[in-house]
């Protein structure tokens, strides 16, 4: 199988979040957002909450691709999951800092909290 990749454009970055290493999973291919307590974090797991369009493109992303590994995301806002159908999905040590709504979600796989 041939992948092209555009001029310039590198399609995984050589950044490496410094959440808990158990959590790298779910931010594989992220680039650096900013840092908090002197650890580069990505979007996904920077625990600030002044990160909330970048999040959210970012959780659009994640969705699209229907990965569902949210280990150790920090949620800046509210989320809302109603009625959504999840397939094999991680929320351990995902932090939400606003409301998280789950009602009527969909979790015919695994799910982890």
């Amino acid at each position: 199988m041939f992948t092209s990749f555009r001029v310039g454009v590198r399609p995984w970055s050589d950044f490496v979040c410094e959440c808990d290493p158990e959590y790298r999973s779910a931010c594989v291919g992220e680039e650096f957002c900013g840092e908090n307590q002197g650890k580069r974090y990505c979007v996904l797991h920077l625990p600030t909450a002044d990160k909330s369009q970048s999040f959210k493109n970012a959780l659009d992303r994640k969705i699209q691709r229907r990965d569902f590994d949210f280990e150790g995301v920090w949620f800046p806002d509210d989320v809302d999951f109603t009625r959504f159908g999840f397939t094999d999905s991680d929320f351990t040590g995902a932090t939400f800092n606003g409301n998280a709504t789950f009602s009527y979600a969909n979790f015919p796989e695994s799910a982890y909290f």
